[in-house]
């Protein structure tokens, strides 16, 4: 009965999204010509600018067009999936045949010393299913009424750093999402949350209470000191991606980091001149770029008014094994479809350097890693089942394996710092884990002392393995 119990929960989870990812797989592997591929892109690029443009809430009379269009666009694509179906049955197949795994087919993806936490609410209860390689548990447990007011006050004690707030939120939190304490041999947790879970750090709740006169950060007790973490929207995603495994491209690197974001475009100057210019990402490119060149590893950079969205476009960005955006990030939760990354913004209306996430969609992501070095990127509207819709489901859509993100906006200086770490803990100790070095290099920076607060290192959150 646990184990249905588990069945229903994770169909519930992420349903739209792993529908959408086996459909996008299912086309690369049906031996589709890629004029159609091509057909269908242009398709889906329409309806992503007819979704941004009614986003943007126009006048009523702009508004009737733009839903006719959207209409029209939406049929075009209903007619042109249809016709891909009859004519490519081995297509059909395999969008269709994606069934939820079962818990022992979870727990043979994993190893001895990895737990995967499936977190579920009910009206008043919370369910914790724990997998581990040869362990499963269901626990069921009362839901604490507070529970999503402790969430926000979590989320506001890091941001404007209140420390007693933080310190008795973040260790009240612990106790209820971990109920039950895990085995000493456990190394790695994979969190898959529900609803406003999402919007937190695990890393920063605190394993034991903490002084109200005690204001040592470095010192206290975080959960990322006892365990590496990574976050996914399903055990369904992560039982496909640990199939998978990583790619075979060559230790390749894209970095992209525009820098400064005024643009020549009149209708984009107000939004463009409210960006401040983030020069500590130059240095932060530039680094990595040398750590990837020391290696033996190309690196190519995209630097200032060179990180156009045509670079996206380019055969660098498509063989590159790991893609890394130092910019600002803009998350809209009402309308996802606004969402947005910044890169250098052009004259061509086309490539106005406002990357939205109905283009991330369209792109030909083959990375293991993407990271986005901006701020609050890991957010997005919460829907239920779905979870959280933003940039980090765009990224994942698109064909990344794995995506590291923001929860919150972060300071240049400190994500700088952490970014260069991670990436050198990657490449010198860690090659392709990449929660093993995104911990190190958050311990790294709590024992450094300067940076130690949980505002400047535990944003950064891990989405895949």
């Amino acid at each position: 009965f646990q184990e249905k119990a588990f069945y229903f929960a994770e169909k519930s989870k992420s349903a739209v999204l792993l529908e959408a990812i086996s459909d996008t797989q299912a086309k690369r592997f049906a031996n589709i010509p890629n004029q159609l591929l091509e057909q269908e892109k242009q398709i889906k690029a329409d309806i992503a600018y007819w979704e941004q443009l009614l986003a943007d809430k126009p006048d009523p009379a702009k508004e009737s067009e733009y839903r006719n269009q959207l209409l029209q666009t939406n049929e075009k694509y209903a007619r042109f999936a249809r016709n891909l179906e009859r004519l490519y049955p081995e297509y059909y197949n395999l969008k269709f045949n994606t069934q939820t795994p079962r818990v022992k087919d979870i727990q043979q993806s994993l190893d001895n010393q990895t737990i995967l936490i499936n977190y579920f609410f009910g009206k008043d209860r919370l369910y914790i299913f724990q997998l581990g390689q040869k362990s499963f548990e269901a626990l069921d447990i009362p839901k604490n009424p507070d529970l999503d007011k402790q969430l926000s006050t979590l989320r506001n004690a890091v941001f404007y750093s209140i420390e007693n707030t933080y310190t008795t939120t973040a260790f009240a939190l612990y106790q209820q999402l971990f109920p039950k304490k895990l085995s000493s041999s456990i190394k790695k947790l994979v969190i898959i949350p529900d609803g406003r879970l999402g919007t937190i750090p695990f890393e920063a709740l605190l394993t034991q209470k903490i002084p109200d006169k005690s204001k040592n950060f470095k010192d206290f007790p975080y959960l990322i000191k006892r365990f590496e973490m990574a976050y996914t929207y399903a055990a369904t995603l992560f039982y496909q991606n640990a199939k998978k495994g990583q790619n075979d491209l060559s230790e390749q690197i894209f970095l992209c980091a525009p820098v400064s974001f005024k643009s020549e475009n009149p209708n984009e100057v107000a939004l463009r001149h409210s960006l401040a210019s983030l020069p500590n990402t130059e240095t932060e490119v530039q680094k990595i770029e040398q750590l990837f060149v020391t290696q033996g590893f190309k690196a190519e950079v995209f630097l200032r008014k060179k990180a156009q969205e045509s670079a996206l476009k380019t055969e660098q960005f498509k063989k590159s094994k790991y893609i890394h955006f130092a910019t600002h990030g803009v998350v809209n939760e009402t309308s996802p479809e606004l969402s947005q990354i910044f890169l250098a913004a052009t004259a061509d209306q086309k490539e106005d350097g406002n990357l939205y996430s109905g283009e991330i969609y369209n792109l030909a992501i083959n990375a293991d890693l993407v990271t986005l070095s901006a701020c609050q990127t890991g957010l997005g509207k919460i829907t239920k089942g779905e979870g959280i819709i933003g940039l980090t489901r765009a990224l994942l859509y698109a064909g990344s394996r794995n995506v590291v993100v923001s929860l919150w906006k972060v300071a240049d200086e400190s994500t700088a710092i952490l970014m260069i770490d991670f990436y050198k803990v990657l490449l010198e100790k860690h090659k392709g884990n990449f929660s093993t070095s995104l911990r190190q290099a958050k311990i790294n920076m709590i024992n450094e002392g300067k940076f130690s607060k949980p505002y400047y290192w535990s944003p950064f959150v891990l989405i895949g393995q």
